[in-house]
């Protein structure tokens, strides 16, 4: 739990500053000249170990991310031919970037690698429910890619505005012979 240090002088709080001269820590009051030497040199140290299906799992739309790359490749739960990829390291810093699929199926929810050689994928849905049904709208980007005559929706260009003219730039071509 973090301790907060106050002035002793002036009741302002403390903030770490480092002595250069000296290599030390300390805790220095902004408002009056009072420091003191800290006993402690470690200020807040948070450590995070997550894995990545950890974090996958907290986008469980991510295959109706327009914004992510899409290959043909089959899921083994629901047998839908497109799938979402996206690159991830896991764990600590030492490994490698895994390349991680998810199914384009947002109802399926499926995610794999490479390295699932039996086919043991962690599927986000098992545990979690779609509590929202609205959700198959604007969103659901599955029937597109099944649908061959699907095009992308063409949208007004009737209520854009013209190009604003400028007011700070010149209205007139300058004379030559004024430079």
């Amino acid at each position: 739990m973090a301790t907060f240090k106050f002035c002793s002088q002036c009741s302002n709080l403390l903030y770490p500053k480092e002595d250069k001269d000296t290599q030390r820590l300390l805790y220095a009051c902004r408002n009056c000249i009072y420091q003191e030497e800290t006993k402690n040199y470690c200020v807040y140290r948070n450590e995070i170990s997550n894995l990545v299906s950890e974090k996958t799992a907290i986008v469980k739309d991510i295959a109706a991310d327009p914004s992510l790359p899409r290959t043909e490749r089959t899921c083994t739960q629901c047998g839908f031919t497109v799938s979402v990829y996206f690159e991830a390291q896991s764990r600590r810093s030492d490994t490698k970037m895994t390349l991680y699929y998810a199914c384009g199926n947002i109802n399926c929810g499926y995610r794999w690698t490479d390295f699932d050689n039996d086919n043991s994928g962690f599927n986000v849905l098992e545990d979690e429910e779609y509590d929202d049904q609205d959700y198959q709208g604007e969103y659901d980007v599955s029937n597109q890619l099944e649908d061959p005559s699907y095009e992308d929706p063409s949208y007004p260009t009737d209520n854009i505005e013209s190009e604003a003219i400028d007011t700070n730039a010149p209205q007139y071509e300058h004379n030559p012979e004024d430079w």
